[in-house]
């Protein structure tokens, strides 16, 4: 089961919390290193303040002069209330929200409008949708080294699992202390779309289409960094993240989760659509089921199945044994010889306008060889030129094959020509079939003795054998 996810992050842990007195630089986001402003110009220290005894304090980003990106919890209390614009300010331009560099260029702003995704309800745990945009009361003077935009993720572009990534924020960097002040950077990997090795005990991420994973070796995002931007390290820096939970005490490693900004039930909202669609979601007990008729074998047929999710889109599946074996609409997939001594699972993706959802299967059995039909014995044939000569003969077909059989007798073609009969075999049970077959013995076929060739397949096996034919 997924296991949930508390907040923590300027949310849970923070509520009430207030950073007091003066700090200097230090280190900060779990396991890393303070910077200064000018290297992640677009980030702005978000404060809530309904009163003196209840502050919460968050990271932000500037996506241009009148609105900040920051997550949806930021701007609830810990008791779920929305907080209202006057109760929010923003500060951009710092290296440090409680005592400025010399060589920052702080701009104190008000806010006064907010947007919060619909598809957002607060929790104390991580929630789908977690992203907000605060509209400012004046706009941001851009243009400095220490105060710019964030570069949005054009639309339609691919998951960007495996991608190296920059975080900055202002959160703790200790989670038994309070954060001090100072923005820290820390640098991750995102996971493969679905995946959160630290944070899941199996199965995939909910809601994939609009959450991500990221870790670092030696660092972790803590209580502060919400809302704080997951960025490229490459060329102009582009938002795919925004900071929504982590697992409790911040422990170095860990992944932090993020809301994926790429996914247009995201990427519409940040750019003023009050409606996005919405992503599939998987509705819950609903699972990926593969299925096959025991044993498993080259020439099986494996289906998948996965139904039950709300918001449905257009379904791939994908047959896969650590590379893809088959994708597209087909449901059965049916391993090939070069598929034999590997598992194989199906990967589902439902998507729609709002994303695409992945979910995938446990795993099968490791494919098998084909098990070998055999043919009967058989008895000596005899017969006259321009006589007819009947075999009869059995095919034992062991449980794992499916599909057609085929038995044919080839005489030497001075004796006589080839016969066949057919049959199938639909269940994979264990079974001998009888099969007759009758050919004519050419007029001018020679006395004496010929080897008369039996071949069968039945499935995607094969077995061959040779009975005399007498001619007298």
């Amino acid at each position: 089961m997924q296991r949930r996810l508390t907040l923590g992050l300027g949310l849970v842990a923070l509520a009430g919390v207030v950073s007091t007195g003066a700090a200097a630089p230090a280190v900060s986001v779990i396991g890393s290193s303070a910077i200064h402003v000018q290297a992640a110009p677009w980030t702005v220290f978000v404060e809530q303040d309904r009163s003196a005894f209840d502050r919460l304090q968050c990271t932000g980003s500037i996506i241009d002069a009148r609105h900040i990106l920051t997550a949806a919890h930021c701007v609830f209390d810990e008791r779920g209330n929305r907080a209202t614009p006057a109760e929010l300010t923003v500060k951009a331009g710092v290296s440090n929200f409680s005592v400025p560099l010399p060589t920052d260029a702080e701009q104190d702003s008000a806010v006064s409008a907010l947007r919060v995704h619909p598809g957002y309800r607060w929790t104390r745990f991580a929630a789908p949708d977690d992203v907000a945009v605060l509209t400012l009361s004046e706009p941001l003077r851009l243009g400095g080294r220490a105060v710019r935009a964030l570069q949005l993720p054009p639309a339609k572009t691919a998951f960007p699992s495996g991608t190296a990534v920059g975080i900055g924020g202002f959160g703790r960097d200790d989670p038994n202390t309070h954060a001090s002040g100072p923005l820290a950077w820390m640098t991750a990997t995102i996971d493969a779309q679905g995946t959160c090795p630290s944070l899941q005990r199996g199965g995939t991420l909910p809601d994939n289409a609009i959450l991500l994973c990221a870790s670092a070796v030696k660092a972790a995002v803590c209580s502060g960094d919400s809302g704080s931007a997951l960025v490229t390290l490459h060329g102009r820096p582009t938002l795919l993240g925004v900071t929504d939970g982590g697992p409790s005490g911040c422990p170095v490693g860990s992944d932090g989760l993020f809301t994926y900004v790429g996914a247009p039930e995201i990427l519409r909202f940040l750019k003023g659509d009050a409606h996005p669609p919405l992503a599939p979601r998987k509705r819950h007990g609903v699972v990926v089921k593969l299925s096959w008729q025991s044993p498993l074998v080259v020439g099986s047929t494996l289906t998948c199945s996965a139904g039950g999710w709300s918001r449905e889109g257009r379904v791939t599946y994908t047959f896969t044994d650590g590379s893809v074996l088959q994708r597209g609409r087909q449901t059965t997939f049916v391993p090939l010889q070069k598929d034999a001594y590997e598992p194989i699972a199906c990967e589902v993706a439902v998507t729609n306008a709002g994303g695409s959802t992945l979910d995938d299967s446990r795993r099968s059995p490791v494919v098998l060889e084909p098990p070998s039909a055999v043919i009967g014995r058989t008895r000596p044939l005899a017969g006259a030129p321009g006589g007819r000569v009947t075999l009869h003969l059995t095919v034992r077909s062991p449980a794992g094959l499916w599909g057609p059989v085929h038995v044919c007798a080839t005489p030497p073609a001075r004796v006589g020509r080839p016969v066949c009969s057919a049959g199938r075999r639909d269940d994979g049970k264990p079974a001998t079939a009888p099969f007759t077959l009758t050919f004519r013995v050419a007029p001018n076929a020679s006395s004496g003795t010929a080897r008369v060739r039996v071949e069968a397949v039945a499935g995607v096996s094969s077995a061959s054998a040779t009975t005399l034919l007498t001619i007298s």
